[in-house]
C-alpha cells in the first residue's frame, strides 16, 4: 500500500514539474529537486529542496550573493509559471511510516475550541516563550508554531502547506528515522514531536502559510488573539505578525507579537499595530485565521475558507476604511466602534515600544560589528551579513517613531500627551565614542533615516552620527 502511494505521488509530481513550476519564485532542476528564492534582510537567498523517495523535501544547501557563479545562474534562471493544470495541494501525502503518527487527532476544530485558542495566546504566550522553550522562529514561524503546538496539547488535527511543492504536511505525516526518537507526554520533552516542529519551521514560509488562511470579518466577535495578519510584499519576501491582545482598556488595544529574520531563539517583539501604510490587498495581505482540517478519502485536507466561521472579504473593500486615515484606525475602529483614545496613555505606550526597540538594538548593533571585523568583514548577501544586518529591525524602529512624531504634532495631543514624550527625551539609550546617545537624537536620526543598516558600519554610523 505505501509503495502505490509514493509512485502516485512521484508520477503526479512529475506530471505537475512537466506542465512547468509552482510559482515565480521557484526553480525546478528535475522532478525531485527545486530551489526556492527569498528575501530576507533585503538579502536575496536561493534555497535547495530534494524529495526523498518517501515523498518528503529536505533543505540541502542554501546559496548567497558570495557564490558569485551559481547566484548569477540562479538569479537569472528563469522562473518556471505555475501550471493551469495541475494543483499541487492535490497531490497525495505517502502514508506514516510504520504507521506511525505525531500524535492522535481525538477532537475536531470547532468555534468552541478556537475561543480556547485564543484564550491560550492571550493567557500563556508570552514575548519570552520560544525563547523559554529554546526553539528558534522566524517571523511566519510564530503563528505556525504556536498552532502546531496547540493542536498536539489538546490532541486536534493540524497542518500546514510546505514551501514549494505545497505538499500538507499533518500531525499523520511521519518521516522515516523519527521512529526511533522517544515521545513524552510533555511537548518540550516529545522528541518526536520536537523533530516534527523544527521540520514544519525549516519548511514553511510566509508565502506557504497563505494556503492555510482564510480572510475573517473584523468585529469584535470575530477579531480576536490568534488572528494573523499576513503581509506578502512581493513574490519573494513578506511578513508575519500575531495579535496577541484584544482589549479596550490597553492604551493601544490591539497588540502584537512577531519574530525576524534570520530564524534564531530570541525573545519575540511586542508592540502595537502598527501603520504599513497599506490597505489590506486580496491573495496578498489581511487579518486573517487558520482553516480547518477534516479528513476525505482518507487524506487530510483544508476545509474550503468560504466554508468557515466568519468568512469575509469585507477588509478588501474600500468602504471598509472610508473614515479612517490608517490601517490601525480602520481596525481599531470596527473592533472597538466605541473606544476614545486616552492620547497620554497612548504616547507613553507608544515611546515605551520605541525605547525598547532602541535599546534591543544596541547589543546586536556592538556584536554585529565586533563579529564583522573578526572575520575581515560580512561580505553582503553573506549568511553572516543577513545574521547581523538589521534592515527589517531599523523599518519596524522607525515606523513606530514617525507614529510618534504624528501624535505628537497633532490637535489631540494636549501638554499631558507630550509630556510623556518630553520626559524621556534626556535618557541615554546607549554610550558611543565616550559620550551619551539619547532618545531625542534617536528620534531625530530615524525621522531623517540617516541610521545604516550594515554590520560592517562602525558604531558611530550604524547610528546615524557620522557620515
Amino acid at each position: 500500500m505505501r509503495a502505490l502511494w509514493i509512485f502516485l505521488f512521484c508520477f503526479c509530481l512529475l506530471i505537475a514539474t512537466s506542465f512547468s513550476a509552482f510559482a515565480e519564485n521557484i526553480y525546478w532542476e528535475n522532478s525531485q529537486t527545486f530551489w526556492i528564492q527569498e528575501d530576507s534582510n533585503k538579502q536575496i537567498v536561493f534555497e535547495k529542496y530534494q524529495i526523498d523517495k518517501f515523498g518528503y523535501q529536505h533543505l540541502v544547501e542554501k546559496v548567497y550573493k558570495t557564490n558569485k557563479k551559481k547566484f548569477s545562474f540562479l538569479l537569472n534562471t528563469p522562473k518556471k509559471k505555475v501550471s493551469e493544470h495541475i494543483n499541487l495541494k492535490d497531490i497525495p501525502l505517502p502514508p506514516s511510516i510504520q504507521n506511525q503518527r505525531i500524535w492522535r487527532a481525538i477532537y475536531s476544530w470547532d468555534e468552541d475550541w478556537e475561543k480556547k485558542y485564543s484564550q491560550w495566546i492571550r493567557t500563556e504566550v508570552s514575548k519570552n516563550f520560544f525563547e523559554k522553550h529554546q526553539i528558534s522562529t522566524d517571523c511566519a514561524d510564530v503563528p505556525i508554531a504556536l498552532r502546531w503546538i496547540f493542536s498536539r496539547m489538546n490532541g486536534l488535527p493540524a497542518g500546514f502547506h510546505l514551501k514549494g511543492t505545497l505538499r500538507l504536511f499533518t500531525h499523520e505525516s511521519f518521516l522515516p528515522g523519527w521512529e526511533w526518537l522517544s515521545p513524552n507526554r510533555n511537548w518540550w520533552e516529545d522528541e518526536r514531536f520536537l523533530a516534527s516542529l523544527d521540520y514544519i519551521l525549516q519548511n514553511t514560509y510566509t508565502h506557504s502559510l497563505m494556503h492555510d488562511l482564510y480572510p475573517i470579518a473584523i468585529n469584535r466577535n470575530t477579531f480576536d488573539e490568534g488572528t494573523v495578519f499576513l503581509n506578502l510584499y512581493s513574490n519573494t519576501t513578506g511578513h508575519t505578525e500575531l495579535v496577541s491582545l484584544v482589549n479596550a482598556d490597553e492604551p493601544q488595544p490591539i497588540r502584537i507579537l512577531a519574530s525576524d529574520v534570520p530564524r534564531k531563539i530570541r525573545e519575540l517583539s511586542d508592540y502595537g499595530l502598527q501603520d504599513w501604510g497599506i490597505f489590506p490587498e486580496r491573495e496578498k495581505s489581511g487579518f486573517l485565521k487558520f482553516l480547518w482540517l477534516e479528513k476525505k478519502f482518507f487524506s487530510w485536507t483544508n476545509k474550503a475558507a468560504t466554508s468557515m466561521p466568519n468568512y469575509s472579504l469585507e477588509q478588501y473593500d474600500s468602504k471598509f476604511y472610508r473614515s479612517y486615515v490608517n490601517l490601525p484606525e480602520a481596525i481599531i475602529g470596527h473592533v472597538f466602534p466605541d473606544w476614545k483614545p486616552d492620547f497620554a496613555k497612548l504616547m507613553k505606550s507608544k515611546t515605551q515600544d520605541l525605547m525598547l526597540r532602541l535599546t534591543n538594538r544596541v547589543s546586536i548593533v556592538e556584536d554585529g560589528y565586533t563579529y564583522c571585523q573578526s572575520i575581515n568583514g560580512c561580505k553582503e548577501g553573506s549568511s553572516a551579513y543577513e545574521t547581523w544586518s538589521t534592515p527589517s529591525r531599523d523599518a519596524a524602529i522607525k515606523r513606530i517613531n514617525d507614529s510618534i512624531l504624528r501624535l505628537y504634532y497633532s490637535p489631540e495631543c494636549i501638554a499631558s500627551c507630550k509630556k510623556e514624550l518630553d520626559s524621556l527625551l534626556n535618557i541615554a539609550i546607549t554610550r558611543i565614542n565616550n559620550k551619551n546617545y539619547y532618545f531625542r537624537k534617536a528620534i531625530l536620526i530615524w525621522r531623517d533615516q540617516k541610521y545604516t543598516s550594515d554590520p560592517n558600519d562602525n558604531i558611530s554610523i550604524r547610528w546615524g552620527i557620522e557620515d
